[in-house]
């Protein structure tokens, strides 16, 4: 164990470094949170998950967990890798907000917000050039940003988590970029956790309780993603992956199914990509219900908000 990390350890735990080299069982999950930064209970659901290296002993009857100060380390600069962005300085700027130059000949928009103590933020805004500038070089030479009211509300009635994922956009014209600022201002702030992950974008955010409420924004989202982003949105028990290859889609349909969406496509003449865009699934329960039923019954429409 390198001297920085024993010496971090105990100042955390408010013990004496001898005391952490000569304890053979490990520290408790008590002691991990605190030194990860989380709650015991996290800790504790790591541990069982096999997520976070441990061993059990037994204690007063009953078994816990115990951690070496090795890995908790190893999984805490993990952890740094995935560290989810910071999306407002509080003070009116936001991730992925659009900022315009005073002549408004050129734009840019917000990709990183940094905070160094708790009351300080430097976002930084990449311009349509390519050039990455703090915030402060630009409102000095005139650029203002968009206002687009965004909040940090709390939205009730929430339970469980669904996970988002973008390819991450080619450039700061992307459109998607709108569909981002959509999300923040329905979900709030405070119930999403962005993370750059290699080339996708993951966002983490709470789940609706009322399914039914769920499906109505779920449409929204298809909707709305495509038509900020282009391609299709493949959903998932808990996740949308939105896709840029709309045929790659369309091709993993059964063969039935895709017969009744040429029917429907005779039908409503309509296309493939405004079904895509209004949600496929969604599209045949709201307007061809009897299809919709007969390829349910058929297991090739799962219900997949049906609560267990």
């Amino acid at each position: 164990m390198k001297n920085h990390m024993l010496t971090e350890a105990a100042a955390l735990l408010g013990v004496t470094e001898e005391s952490l080299l000569t304890n053979n069982e490990g520290i408790s999950c008590n002691d991990a949170a605190k030194i990860l930064g989380v709650t015991p209970k996290t800790v504790w659901l790591k541990a069982k998950s096999s997520e976070l290296p441990s061993t059990s002993v037994m204690k007063k009857g009953r078994l816990v967990y115990r951690f070496q100060l090795d890995d908790i380390f190893r999984y805490k600069e993990e952890l740094a890798k995935f560290e989810p962005e910071v999306l407002s300085n509080g003070s009116g700027v936001y991730l992925f907000q659009r900022w315009n130059s005073s002549e408004g000949k050129t734009f840019g928009r917000v990709v990183k917000i940094e905070q160094s103590s708790k009351s300080s933020f430097t976002a930084y805004i990449q311009t349509e050039k390519g050039s990455l500038l703090p915030e402060d070089d630009l409102r000095n030479a005139g650029w203002v940003p968009e206002l687009i009211v965004i909040e940090n509300k709390k939205r009730k009635y929430m339970n469980g988590t669904v996970t988002l994922s973008y390819p991450k956009p080619k450039n700061i014209n992307d459109a998607v970029y709108d569909h981002f600022l959509f999300l923040f201002a329905e979900f709030g702030l405070n119930n999403i956790q962005l993370i750059f992950l290699n080339d996708t974008i993951v966002i983490e955010t709470k789940k609706y309780t009322s399914t039914s409420k769920w499906d109505d924004f779920h449409f929204q989202m298809l909707v709305h993603g495509l038509e900020n982003g282009g391609g299709s949105i493949t959903q998932g028990q808990n996740e949308f992956t939105l896709e840029p290859d709309l045929e790659g889609y369309l091709a993993n349909l059964s063969g039935e199914k895709r017969r009744a969406i040429n029917h429907v496509i005779q039908v409503d003449q309509t296309t493939k990509q405004d079904l895509v865009e209004s949600g496929m699934d969604l599209y045949l329960k709201t307007y061809h219900p009897q299809i919709y039923n007969q390829l349910k019954d058929k297991g090739l429409i799962r219900d997949r908000h049906k609560r267990e």
